[in-house]
């Protein structure tokens, strides 16, 4: 029969490894906890990373719009380009806006037409550079009425589609002009060349 003290030491070596047990079960639940906070961790890593992988494949769709916007513009631009080269492979030698309209204006010109003591001022209104005005001194009417205004217009806007101009090219600004460049000063011409067939 074990005398008090064995039992004592078998009871002391029992709660030794009692305790050694629970020393190695807090380990353990220390090493899970670890590793659920990194797990977490991970998570929250995974998540951060997903969102700003989200951010940028939205900028870049962003970014790919403005770049198919660009380029729509610039095949726009391209085909505009392409347009005025073809007008300008019509005319083999070019014209200046100056000498056409001095053309114009003499072909319609009428012989006894009386001439501008002031030649030079009036000349300005020849060139088609003032059209809204009328001559003091030679009498000369550089702008129709409204309502022959609006037939000549019609007749000029027809010789610029015969001539080559795009209708593109004829649509009007909110100002009253026309958005092709050099339309509007050869609508300044037309008009002064229409203002002298109608002279009395």
């Amino acid at each position: 029969m074990p005398t008090e003290t064995q039992l004592e030491q078998r009871v002391a070596a029992l709660q030794s490894d009692l305790n050694q047990k629970d020393e190695q079960i807090d380990a353990l639940e220390f090493k899970d906890k670890d590793r659920e906070l990194s797990r977490r961790d991970w998570f929250d890593e995974a998540q951060r990373l997903e969102n700003e992988n989200s951010a940028i494949r939205l900028q870049a769709g962003g970014m790919q719009i403005e770049i198919d916007e660009l380029r729509t513009k610039l095949a726009d631009r391209d085909a505009l380009l392409r347009e005025w080269l073809e007008i300008s492979k019509r005319h083999q030698q070019p014209v200046t806006l100056d000498t056409r309209t001095e053309a114009a204006l003499s072909a319609s010109a009428e012989p006894s037409a009386p001439k501008c003591k002031h030649s030079i001022k009036c000349a300005r209104f020849n060139s088609g550079e003032i059209v809204d005005h009328v001559c003091q001194d030679c009498l000369q009417v550089f702008k129709p009425s409204a309502q022959v205004e609006r037939d000549e217009q019609a007749d000029f806007e027809a010789y610029a589609l015969a001539k080559g101009w795009l209708p593109h090219m004829l649509k009007r600004r909110p100002d009253g002009n026309y958005e092709g460049w050099g339309i509007n000063q050869e609508l300044g011409a037309w008009m002064a060349r229409a203002a002298l067939e109608r002279k009395p």
